[in-house]
């Protein structure tokens, strides 16, 4: 016996509203922990369906149990684009590192939502970094202390870390294609707004 459900009927099965929105105009994205604080505003221009606290809903079936602040799929004529936010209130090496991480598992688990929604192939990805304050560029700054200059390896991955957040790119193995990477400033209370 072969189940058949319609994309609106799988849609509708969703938790709509609390923690899943759906628009093709505008949405408000909300990350509520203390320590990075922030209101996204988001201005739309094709439907789209953002999966908000994805860090705290991820699929317990997956071995990677990190995954950015909200994951995004949006239609675009009968194809499905897929975007990745993550917030930071500072960005340093770090936090990109780690960003770098949770990036990665919001793919996984976008594939798990787009398989129960039928969406097979995502045609283009993007991630986004939002953030208070800009700290990557530091490291260079510091280059003088000697026990980050006696570690090669710290430097190179200092430096990976830094191409990719001047260079606005991104790439993972599970992707077969570098993708862009956009950073998103918000003000000093952790507002901001972005066209996506």
């Amino acid at each position: 016996m072969m189940i058949k459900c319609t994309f609106n009927q799988k849609l509708k099965a969703l938790n709509i509203g609390s923690q899943i929105l759906v628009s093709d105009k505008e949405f408000i994205l909300e990350e509520k922990k203390a320590d990075g604080r922030a209101c996204l505003k988001c201005i739309l221009d094709k439907y789209s369906i953002a999966f908000t606290n994805a860090d705290e809903n991820t699929c317990k079936y997956l071995k990677e149990k990190k995954c950015a602040d909200v994951i995004i799929i949006q239609r675009e004529e009968n194809k499905w684009n897929l975007k990745i936010i993550e917030f930071k209130k500072t960005i340093t090496s770090k936090s990109l590192k780690k960003s770098i991480e949770q990036f990665k598992g919001a793919i996984l688990n976008a594939l798990v939502i787009g398989g129960f929604l039928e969406i097979n192939n995502f045609n283009n990805v993007s991630f986004y970094s939002a953030y208070r304050s800009d700290k990557m560029n530091d490291f260079i700054k510091n280059t003088t202390n000697p026990v980050a200059l006696k570690n090669p390896k710290l430097v190179k991955e200092n430096n990976e870390l830094i191409n990719i957040w001047n260079d606005e790119r991104i790439s993972f193995e599970i992707l077969k294609f570098p993708c862009i990477y956009k950073k998103i400033v918000l003000d000093e209370d952790g507002n901001g707004e972005v066209k996506l």
